[in-house]
């Protein structure tokens, strides 16, 4: 569960810092703030677990179809976006003691540490691609590179 909710939080501060910086690129500054509103309303990080779904509704806010973005960055990602979905499955199923799905959770089966290292691999891979990703993305939109 705390790899899960650190995960959500780089994404939901990636998210935070990607909209200001758009924001701030707007000369006035009244707008900034609406747009830098509605950048962050409904975000899906805030209140929803960072599944690879919520993670692109969020990211789409920008104008880009998220994953394939960071599918591009490293073909690899395609399995590291697989053990992220697994991990969400796994923290819900630990959060609600809720293991009855024998596809997910082998009858009997335990979670296994090397499991759990093989995860926080892939969302810190992950995490390098999608400030990339969104790096690259700014840059284009505001023609400035934003860190």
């Amino acid at each position: 569960m705390l790899l899960s909710a650190q995960f959500q939080g780089f994404c939901r501060l990636l998210h935070i810092e990607c909209s200001g910086f758009i924001a701030h690129s707007i000369a006035n500054s009244a707008l900034q703030g609406i747009f830098r509103k509605a950048l962050s309303q409904n975000r899906k990080l805030d209140r929803g677990n960072p599944n690879p779904s919520n993670i692109q509704q969020d990211f789409a806010q920008f104008g880009l179809d998220f994953w394939p973005e960071v599918q591009k960055e490293d073909a690899r990602n395609k399995s590291r976006q697989m053990r992220l979905n697994e991990l969400n499955l796994w923290r819900n199923a630990i959060a609600h003691q809720d293991f009855l799905d024998t596809k997910i959770f082998p009858k009997g089966g335990a979670l296994q540490i090397a499991k759990v290292r093989e995860w926080r691999q892939a969302c810190n891979q992950l995490a390098v691609a999608f400030d990339a990703v969104m790096k690259l993305h700014i840059s284009t939109v505001t023609g400035t590179a934003p860190w």
